[in-house]
């Protein structure tokens, strides 16, 4: 089992057609740099999303969520979403 699963720094926040924010980044092995496609991003309860084979993803912002970030062979990474507007 790989030691850490890297999250790419949650990059991009914007704004959809009903005003609603969306958080987007990229998921990929910190050591490799290789995109992870396939990798799970979850906010609990609320969305997920599947990166694709470039390793990005997109989905709604809920601040004062944590989301959890998995692939298989890696340790899942959580990191707390304090600010939607916040890169």
């Amino acid at each position: 089992m790989k030691p850490f699963l890297l999250v790419s720094v949650l990059t991009t926040l914007s704004l959809a057609v009903h005003a609603q924010k969306k958080l987007s980044g990229k998921v990929f092995d910190i050591t490799t740099k290789v995109p992870l496609a396939g990798a799970t991003v979850s906010l609990p309860g609320k969305n997920v999303a599947i990166t694709g084979q470039d390793g990005s993803f997109i989905m709604d912002c809920t601040p004062s969520g944590k989301i959890t970030i998995s692939f298989v062979g890696y340790e899942a990474s959580r990191i707390l979403i304090t600010n939607c507007d916040q890169e």
